[in-house]
């Protein structure tokens, strides 16, 4: 509770209406900033948001763009593995004989 200096009674005001009359500034004056406040906040979360999409954006295309530099050796018989995958090749059965094995490799490289 907010203690008051003694003053004379002539005032007219009690101390109840002071600290109510008191209340109801600051809330008015709280009320008042709130709109500058949230506005600056969401000024500064839109900056930092729009800041970190470019950095990202930026890392997505060297990244794309270093894939698609290095997905596809020089010279060479190569394939991307989607373009391999296309060619439906046989599918290896688990088995554990070496010969059939070597066959299957046979198949893959032809």
């Amino acid at each position: 509770m907010v203690g008051t200096r003694h003053r004379p009674e002539t005032s007219g005001v009690s101390d109840e209406e002071l600290r109510q009359m008191i209340r109801d500034e600051v809330a008015a004056a709280i009320r008042a900033e709130i709109p500058k406040m949230f506005g600056s906040i969401k000024t500064t979360l839109i900056e930092t948001f729009d800041e970190r999409y470019a950095e990202v954006t930026e890392a997505t295309a060297a990244a794309a763009t270093a894939t698609v530099a290095t997905a596809r050796p020089q010279g060479g018989d190569s394939m991307l593995f989607r373009e391999f995958s296309n060619t439906k090749p046989p599918e290896f059965d688990g088995t554990q004989d070496p010969i059939a094995v070597m066959r299957w490799i046979s198949d893959i490289e032809g």
